[in-house]
């Protein structure tokens, strides 16, 4: 099983070292967040238009 933690480093921590690629392709990985696609400044607004994906992602709990 290929955990996630093996190609972005900052997911060694918590339990974030625990999510599989298999998890993430499931939508079944755990971490924090919001499908709120109507707001301007929900997560997904920010992933489609932000200028730091990789910081997003790594930030969520």
């Amino acid at each position: 099983m290929s955990r996630f933690a093996n190609y972005i480093p900052e997911f060694k921590e918590c339990n974030k070292h625990n999510i599989t690629i298999k998890h993430l392709l499931m939508m079944s990985s755990g971490l924090d967040w919001d499908e709120g696609y109507a707001s301007l400044f929900s997560p997904v607004t920010e992933s489609y238009y932000g200028k730091d994906l990789y910081k997003q992602i790594t930030s969520l709990k």
